[in-house]
């Protein structure tokens, strides 16, 4: 599969550019308003995005926008560190790095493409001397001082006014003026209440003013560090300094339910009012921090606070999300992939590692598609992907532009791609560019941001206040497992139902949504809600079926069918799976695992549309590929090699039916036969235009 690169030619059968508009941004600025994203003039709108950012100049960057905005994309995020770590000055920026984002702005919106800008993230900077910050971990990364630590809080404030008050030499005004910079992170993957918070990591004095904080909470609640001691029922910690007015912090592990639940009271009481500092902190800086954007900054688009995930979600996730709420919308990643060893495995693919492959449509709990929605908030999911090295990846994009469709998701960002050329080489975890991922953009992409799927009726509301929260109530209910490289001990959300009375397969039924009383923009008299699923989940059949009807996940036979008025499809273990009749097509496959859709491209049902796609993907692997029992011997090089599709497609209404071939590229490249409104698919082609 090696398709020379796209001279974007108006002869192209499979556009979706016109999606978008002509310029991002022309409409205004994305909104958010209750649970959605709307655009400047009030048009409701879901995101089929990437992260996605060119290195290498204009002219790279521009390509790369268009190739995206061809397959359907409508949002990028930019996600890089923009603070120059190499000199000597912590405030500035590198000049290097905000050049690339101009060109990367420019590039996107000129595409119809909206941005989101992810510019700080702990891991790609470390602690240097001439930062200024008193015995600080020197070398190590700043986790968590954003949240609290003066100096470095002036660092970022300084970058971020940087990025959003500077003029882009492409567009003439400043990048917070431009209305197709849609979002503002403030930062990527950090917390209080995850593994990463010790003194070892923050260093003594961070720690020491976070300490103090502490302590000043403390005060304020309780009336003095003795009335606190003794609210805690004298519980101690060996950094307790009572005359200097500092109270030291457990470590994350104390938080943890199963430590948690063993500690005696006075320890328990103590362990609360920490998380509920940690959690009032962070709340209070992201409202800060958010005010600091708006005010000073000049922005006026959405922002959100992290993305991240807690030591224990079972006890802390909903605290986390609750101080999330004190921006515009709600965020997080999510990652699936099997078993993936060795050297640098986090991020990379190398000989020698070991690996299993793993089918998500075997273990639908297992995957992180499960999405806990606060009302009154849109939801992003602004990483995700499925892992590399694994050949069951042709089922991620259906699921994903299903499932989030069914759960009302709003913006599904996927990881990751630098540069608009198809992927070079086997090294890469998340490559974007190859056939599983961007090759099936185009009905992926035209399902979801259509609306092809109805969305879900609320199948479990969960009302809790805050007091609740920081009682540690109300956060058995857990999302989807995430296979992100920093989280080696996640539970699985099929584990936590046994001891949390929640089913995660709930999520594939329906939308799953957590009211959190008080919190503005929360209707005020919503009520608990538990529909009744047993007609949706039936565990002994190995089925759960979405309420709407549309959705059916099979995982005791590796199947999800999407049935639809404009979108059909099935994907998984397809030649067991005999024929599949859905609405207007029968889907038929030899092939033994794959994705086969057919969708409208007129936006007509299929049983009437006069133009429509066939997309269809089995496998991929880089040339040269080889393992053994599990052990990587070579990862590969160009060309990307796919294995034929053994499958064909019958419309009910095969009257006047003609086939064409496309390549890569969406381009015409050779008549197929139609034979009784039955299409017997090209092995060796993603898409089929289909005319009627």
């Amino acid at each position: 599969f090696a398709p020379d690169a796209d001279a974007f030619l108006a002869t192209a059968q499979l556009d979706l550019r016109g999606l978008n508009e002509k310029r991002a941004g022309d409409a205004g600025w994305l909104r958010a308003k209750g649970d959605d994203l709307v655009m400047g003039d009030g048009t409701p709108v879901r995101l089929w995005s990437a992260n996605a950012a060119s290195h290498e100049g204009p002219e790279a960057a521009h390509y790369l926008m268009a190739r995206l905005a061809k397959t359907g994309v409508n949002c990028v995020r930019l996600h890089g560190l923009i603070a120059d770590r190499e000199g000597g000055d912590p405030l500035v920026l590198s000049r290097r790095a905000l050049s690339q984002l101009h060109d990367n702005i420019a590039a996107a919106a000129n595409q119809g493409i909206y941005v989101h800008l992810s510019t700080y993230f702990p891991l790609w900077l470390r602690l240097k001397p001439n930062d200024g910050i008193a015995d600080a971990a020197i070398g190590k990364h700043p986790f968590g001082l954003l949240l609290f630590e003066p100096r470095f809080q002036t660092m970022y404030k300084a970058w971020t006014k940087a990025v959003l008050t500077g003029i882009n030499p492409h567009t003439g005004r400043t990048v917070a003026e431009d209305p197709a910079v849609a979002f503002w992170e403030i930062q990527n993957e950090d917390s209080f209440l995850f593994w990463t918070m010790s003194k070892e990591n923050l260093g003594a004095g961070p720690w020491r003013t976070l300490c103090g904080f502490f302590a000043e909470w403390a005060i304020a609640r309780h009336g003095s560090v003795d009335k606190a001691i003794a609210a805690w029922g004298g519980d101690r910690h060996a950094d307790d300094d009572l005359a200097g007015q500092r109270l030291g912090l457990h470590i994350p592990w104390e938080t943890t339910r199963e430590v948690y639940a063993k500690a005696a009271p006075g320890r328990q009481a103590r362990i609360a009012d920490q998380v509920r500092f940690y959690a009032e902190r962070m709340r209070a800086t992201y409202t800060e921090l958010a005010a600091f954007v708006r005010k000073e900054c000049g922005f006026k688009g959405i922002i959100t606070a992290s993305n991240w995930t807690t030591a224990d979600n079972r006890q802390l996730a909903g605290i986390e999300r609750w101080t999330y709420a004190a921006t515009d919308a709600v965020d997080r990643h999510a990652y699936f992939g099997g078993k993936h060893e060795g050297e640098a495995a986090g991020w990379s693919v190398r000989t020698g590692h070991t690996y299993s492959d793993r089918a998500a449509v075997l273990d639908p709990a297992g995957t992180p598609l499960g999405y806990l929605q606060l009302v009154g908030r849109p939801h992003l999911i602004s990483e995700i992907a499925w892992n590399k090295p694994n050949r069951f990846s042709a089922d991620g994009m259906l699921l994903l532009a299903s499932y989030g469709a069914l759960q009302g998701v709003d913006g599904i960002f996927t990881f990751a791609a630098s540069r608009g050329a198809w992927a070079g080489d086997g090294s890469g975890n998340w490559p974007l560019m190859m056939p599983w991922a961007r090759g099936q953009f185009p009905a992926a992409a035209l399902q979801y941001r259509r609306g092809d799927l109805t969305p879900g009726p609320v199948a479990v509301r969960q009302v809790v206040t805050v007091d609740d929260l920081f009682r540690f109530r109300g956060s058995g209910l857990i999302e989807g497992q995430n296979a992100d490289f920093r989280l080696s001990e996640t539970p699985r959300a099929a584990e936590v139902a046994a001891d949390s009375g929640f089913d995660p397969l709930i999520y594939f039924t329906g939308r799953v949504e957590r009211v959190i009383t008080g919190l503005p923009g929360t209707p005020p008299a919503a009520k608990p809600l538990a529909t009744d699923l047993t007609k949706a989940i039936d565990r002994s059949a190995k089925v759960v079926t979405s309420l709407t009807g549309e959705l059916r996940w099979d995982w005791g036979r590796g199947l999800v069918t999407v049935n639809s008025p404009r979108s059909q499809a099935a994907t998984g273990f397809l030649a067991q799976a005999g024929e599949l009749c859905l609405g207007a097509v029968t889907i038929r496959s030899a092939s033994e695992y794959g994705t086969v859709q057919v969708i409208s491209l007129d936006g007509a049902p299929l049983a009437s549309a006069k133009r429509m796609l066939i997309q269809a993907f089995t496998e991929e692997r880089m040339y040269g590929w080889r393992s053994r029992d599990g052990r990587i011997e070579d990862t590969g090089r160009a060309p990307i090699n796919v294995r034929e599709i053994d499958a064909s497609v019958t419309f009910a209404n095969g009257v006047g039916l003609t086939a064409t071939a496309l390549d890569g590229h969406g381009y015409s490249v050779a008549a197929v036969a139609v034979a009784g409104g039955t299409i017997t698919l090209p092995r060796d082609r993603l898409y089929v235009l289909v005319t009627r």
